[in-house]
């Protein structure tokens, strides 16, 4: 309400003793900046003249500017020289730079009457703040700002306790100034200028403008800034400090990811990817193979309707291959992953089967916080625990870790190649009086170069084999007749024409803000950091990103999680760059020293710390969000009440029943244990023709209608009043989203014979 009375499209002309307030208001504002000129204190010489700037503004006819500000402007200026002349240690600029530091002022007495005031500031300023959230509406703004102010200042408070001395350095609380500066350009362009601020969604462009004044985030940031800086002051070695808040850093990302990729993996699996490489799992248990069989496709071959309707998507038609039969047909996808996949199931069962990726989501922060450790950085154990937590958040990663994909297993297969090849032979040997002969043995081999390049050349192979861009030979030759035959048909797409548009589609995808968007500058700099420092390593990381994608760039779908085994370099790079800032001004030992550095260095140092801390908690609250409400991964996921679904279609039809469907006939196939038949290829006519056969074998044959896409087939069914209505599930996903219309199974009546 305040917005709308301050700030109004016109609010009538000035009259005489309007203009006498004016003059009054000014001529106050000027003498306090005599009086402050007097003083010597340059700050308030400059605060009250915002009173005649703000005169002017309306003597000028600016519609936003309303009279009824200037009242609150002198209360406000009241209430800021009560708290100024209160708080002595803020008198001069660079005592509070030191406080926005977070920084004691040793020159300072204590004074129990200043940091009440200050306290009583902070809570009214932030009551304001806090009030702007309706989530936190159980509780009046007051007691929420209190509360926040306790958790800015725990550190001190537990200290306090320790050393059992009273007393807390609430100037430190300075840098929610930022958050105060942030909320109030948010309200004024909300209120004046009408500026829709949304807050930021998945899948939306980045808005630099809205995300830097997102008050949640500054708010968020500031408060780890405060309390990160009362652990520096507390902390007599910096890299002691700085190795334990990253690893405090490192358990909370790690207890999160459990918490997210394995407890909220999927159920089941459906589509095309996840369904494939699950069915070749299972295939790989029950049949010694990762081919399929699909027992009508002999059937169909002799009906003289398309053959594409026997097979489900994601799998090559059962002919001309090595395997000698018409059933038998192998996936499109590489079968390396499935191997993995396969031995979970073998283990586990079915829960096995899901388990398999989010574990090799946990190998992959694993191997990058190890990565991490061997670069030269500054902080080796701060950098680690922000490239673990920046892949551990990245919103692609967690999305393709809830159902059986192949991206991250190539990634950590990638990231073990890369890891041996680089840092392997360059491990410090122990002392031979401390290990056996054996192992002495395996510490030689494993510093041998010879046998790390053997090493990182079959983690290659393997990742290679899990999504590859050459053929696995043997499998070829033995699956499909032909050792250079690959299983995608997706190569014959690729062409130079398209990756100008191939390039547009991933930078839209990379930019997003809870990707690289907002911390690309963290990026480039730590990546500036890394050739510096390590040239080699530097040279080979960018390879690792560039080969790949120059390859890539010719495939017209490219989406950014074709590139999730080359992100990690990214990761390694934007988590020097985060240490770097990070680390830029923290001397907690010396505020001397600190005080003698130039001032705009400082205030670089503190900009920098500050920004890093914004950008990095914009990139990952929205990832960290969605795991606080239900949620589900965008492709191929199935929840525990949809993965009952097929449960009782294998439990309503008959064991040789054929069923028609379209994007859930693998998951048909493989948890209703039904033959299934994909109708789209065909026309009506030839529908019949199939229906006819099925009819003469004695099979029954159900209709699940769960795509648009059968619409025109169910329609030709119905006309003939050949469809009895069985069941309807209306929980039924795809691709992440629900249906326009529920999932029904119908029973198709065989047509009657004609009258003689």
């Amino acid at each position: 309400m305040i917005g709308p009375y301050l700030f109004v499209s016109n609010d009538g002309s000035l009259e005489s003793r309007g203009l006498v307030v004016y003059g009054a208001l000014i001529a106050v504002a000027l003498l306090c900046s005599l009086w402050a000129l007097r003083r010597k204190d340059w700050l308030w010489v400059v605060i009250p003249l915002v009173v005649p700037a703000l005169s002017a503004m309306r003597v000028l006819g600016w519609p936003i500017v309303s009279a009824r500000v200037f009242p609150f402007s002198m209360a406000a200026l009241s209430v800021l020289g009560l708290v100024n002349y209160s708080l002595k240690p803020c008198y001069e600029f660079e005592r509070w730079l030191t406080l926005l530091e977070c920084r004691r002022d040793t020159s300072a007495a204590y004074d129990p009457r200043a940091e009440l005031v200050v306290i009583a500031a902070h809570v009214v300023l932030l009551s304001v703040v806090l009030a702007q959230f309706p989530a936190l509406s159980a509780l009046p703004p007051p007691v929420w700002a209190l509360v926040t102010i306790g958790v800015c200042l725990m550190p001190q408070i537990v200290m306090s306790i320790r050393r059992r001395l009273l007393g807390l350095s609430v100037g430190l609380l300075a840098p929610l100034a930022l958050v105060y500066v942030v909320a109030g350009v948010r309200l004024f362009l909300t209120y004046t200028l009408g500026w829709a601020l949304l807050p930021y969604a998945p899948g939306q462009p980045l808005d630099i403008g809205s995300a830097l004044l997102t008050t949640e985030n500054v708010a968020l940031a500031v408060a780890t800034y405060i309390v990160l800086m009362q652990l520096a002051q507390g902390s007599s070695n910096r890299q002691a400090w700085a190795s334990g808040s990253a690893r405090l850093l490192l358990g909370m990302s790690v207890i999160w990811a459990v918490w997210e990729t394995i407890g909220s993996r999927t159920s089941g699996v459906t589509a095309t990817d996840p369904y494939a490489y699950a069915q070749m799992a299972v295939d790989w248990v029950r049949r010694g193979t990762p081919v399929h069989e699909f027992p009508l496709f002999e059937t169909i071959t002799k009906l003289d309707i398309p053959y594409f309707a026997a097979v489900h998507q994601g799998y090559h038609l059962p002919i001309n291959t090595a395997l000698q039969n018409l059933r038998d047909a192998p996936s499109v996808w590489p079968a390396g992953a499935s191997l993995f996949l396969a031995a979970g199931y073998w283990l586990f069962g079915e829960p096995g089967l899901y388990l398999v990726t989010p574990l090799f989501g946990l190998l992959s922060l694993a191997l990058v916080w190890s990565l991490a450790r061997r670069l030269p950085a500054r902080y080796p154990t701060l950098l680690a625990a922000l490239a673990v937590t920046l892949l551990a958040t990245s919103y692609e990663q967690v999305d393709r870790l809830l159902v059986p994909m192949a991206d991250v297993p190539a990634q950590f297969f990638s990231m073990l190649a890369i890891g041996i090849a680089l840092y392997l032979p360059m491990t410090e040997r122990s002392p031979d009086n401390l290990a056996s002969a054996t192992r002495r043995i395996g510490r030689r081999l494993l510093q041998s170069p010879a046998w790390c390049g053997a090493l990182a050349g079959i983690s290659l192979g393997f990742a290679y084999w899990i999504r590859h861009t050459q053929p696995d030979l043997f499998y070829h030759q033995q699956v499909f007749g032909g050792f250079l035959t690959f299983e995608s048909e997706e190569l014959q797409t690729f062409s130079p024409d398209v990756t100008g548009l191939a390039f547009k589609r991933l930078w839209d995808d990379f930019a997003l803000g809870h990707e690289f968007g907002f911390i690309l500058p963290l990026t480039v700099l730590g990546a500036i950091q890394m050739a510096r420092a390590r040239i080699r390593a530097f040279a080979v990381m960018l390879a690792w990103v560039v080969v790949p994608l120059a390859f890539h760039l010719f495939y017209p779908a490219l989406r950014l999680r074709d590139l999730l085994p080359e992100t990690p370099p990214l990761v390694l790079w934007t988590a020097w760059g985060a240490a770097d800032l990070l680390g830029a001004d923290w001397q907690p030992n010396a505020p001397q020293a600190i005080t003698r550095r130039p001032i705009v260095r400082r205030l670089l140092a503190v900009a920098g710390i500050v920004f890093a801390l914004v950008s990095l908690s914009f990139r990952t609250q929205t990832t960290v969000a969605r795991s606080l409400t239900p949620h589900r991964a965008g492709f191929g996921y199935l929840s525990a009440e949809e993965r009952t679904v097929f449960d009782s279609i294998g439990q309503l039809t008959p064991q040789d029943s054929v069923i028609m469907a379209s994007l859930h006939s693998g998951a048909i196939d493989l948890y209703a244990h039904r033959l299934t038949i994909r109708p789209q290829v065909w026309t009506g006519p030839q529908l019949n023709v199939f229906l006819a056969e099925m009819n003469r074998e004695g099979r029954a044959v159900y209709f699940l209608y769960d795509s648009p896409s059968l619409r025109d087939h169910l329609y030709w069914l119905m006309q003939g009043g050949r469809l009895e209505r069985v069941a309807a599930f209306g929980n039924l996903t795809f691709f992440g989203e629900r249906e326009a219309e529920s999932s029904t199974l119908y029973r198709v009546v065989p047509a009657r014979a004609p009258a003689p």
